[in-house]
């Protein structure tokens, strides 16, 4: 790699005196990232079903999974923690309350406690009818997932902010040898840093901070100069009043060889919108709308 030896200084201020920063110094030339293979196979357009198809069938269930699927979804996102006694389960929130008919958190819980819940209780369609209360519908385990969808691709969101759900994530994913069928994602620094130390051989998604360090990095066209430690950037398509999904942010992932995936994306206008500025991905509670608009614009 090539060394940058021109440092430049930028004044910025006059309050207080001249304040004069080091914006570029002593920076080595990154390499141009590869696409990892877990991302090279999503279509592009990739339809990422928000926690299976929300707007059609319970969240994170085996049988929303399944409707995902049939309504056109390329990869299945969900969210993971972990029970009392360890068991890696697929849940959003930190309780049960708000989507089974049970009550308390799942940190406090046993695996047998939560598979016996009804997770299809509260899930009520628009005419207020409740077509899957009673149904058998459970909170399924990751590991019953993995083994319903073999062959599919999976993008795990880790929702606690430590490293001990990662880590048996991580272990997972491995024992099953899906690293090229699985993406993993969290908010945070140690769940990340955990799932990359102990199997850099899976795809992450940046950090909030990581995507906050890029986007600022695009605006200056300094992305050639970094080597990211993730493959998909996964972000809203705006914050506040910043859009994140950017002319810059985009040339610079498809530069850096990133795959950019935006969420969560439920309106036809914006998903038509987004379709056409070239994203990767679109995280939505309903797949067959991606699908839709893909057709319409001749991307399917």
């Amino acid at each position: 790699m090539e060394l940058l030896k021109t440092i430049v200084i930028v004044p910025v201020g006059m309050i207080g005196g001249v304040l004069f920063v080091a914006i570029i110094g002593l920076i080595l030339q990154a390499d141009r990232v590869q696409e990892h293979p877990a991302l090279a196979r999503y279509p592009k357009p990739a339809i990422i079903g928000h926690r299976g198809a929300p707007g059609h069938a319970p969240e994170n269930t085996i049988v929303g999974f399944e409707r995902a699927l049939e309504l056109g979804a390329d990869v299945l996102e969900m969210d993971v923690r972990m029970t009392r006694d360890g068991e890696l389960v697929v849940m959003h929130d930190p309780t049960v309350d708000r989507t089974t008919d049970g009550s308390g958190r799942i940190a406090d819980l046993s695996w047998e406690e939560v598979r016996a819940l009804d997770a299809g209780h509260y899930y009520i369609t628009g005419r207020f009818e409740s077509p899957y209360r009673d149904r058998g519908v459970g909170v399924p385990s990751l590991r019953e997932v993995f083994t319903h969808f073999p062959d599919t691709q999976i993008m795990l969101e880790v929702k606690p902010s430590g490293a001990e759900v990662a880590v048996a994530v991580a272990g997972l994913v491995k024992k099953f040898d899906r690293a090229d069928r699985t993406v993993v994602a969290s908010f945070y620094t140690r769940p990340t840093t955990a799932v990359r130390e102990r199997a850099p051989e899976i795809a992450t998604g940046a950090t909030r901070r990581e995507v906050s360090r890029f986007v600022g990095l695009s605006l200056f066209r300094l992305t050639g100069f970094y080597s990211p430690p993730y493959e998909a950037l996964i972000v809203p398509e705006r914050t506040r009043r910043v859009y994140v999904t950017s002319r810059p942010l985009r040339r610079a992932a498809a530069e850096r060889a990133l795959a950019l995936l935006v969420w969560t994306v439920n309106q036809p206008t914006q998903i038509q919108r987004l379709l056409r500025q070239g994203v990767d991905g679109i995280v939505t509670d309903y797949p067959d709308r991606v699908r839709e608009a893909a057709e319409s614009q001749g991307l399917r």
